[in-house]
């Protein structure tokens, strides 16, 4: 807003597994109407964890409850997350997952 930029249409978070508190600094802007598109990744639930003290699958839960539909990108195309899910997904020493989130429509 403080550079006159209206809206922002899509939002590419690359916190090297702190996503969460990136998502959380932008609560404004990821709740606003129009809600941007959000491309992160998330990391293995055990390296998360150790370094940052929280579970992978509270990235999920948190786009959930902002009215997101969240996607994971996977060698087998795109998949629907829930926040068990994340787990599936980075299990077998899966390093990371990129995800995409879109917000539903809302209002």
């Amino acid at each position: 807003q403080r550079h006159g930029i209206e809206r922002v249409q899509l939002v590419k978070v690359d916190a090297g597994g702190n996503e969460r508190a990136v998502l959380r600094g932008g609560e404004a802007l990821f709740t606003s109407l129009p809600a941007p598109v959000v491309i992160c990744k998330l990391y293995n639930p055990r390296v998360v964890r150790e370094r940052f003290g929280y579970e992978v699958r509270e990235i999920v839960e948190l786009l959930h409850s902002w009215g997101y539909q969240v996607r994971a990108l996977t060698e087998d195309g795109v998949v629907p997350v829930d926040s068990a899910g994340c787990y599936r997904l980075l299990s077998g020493g899966t390093y990371g997952v990129p995800l995409m989130a879109k917000p539903t429509s809302r209002g």
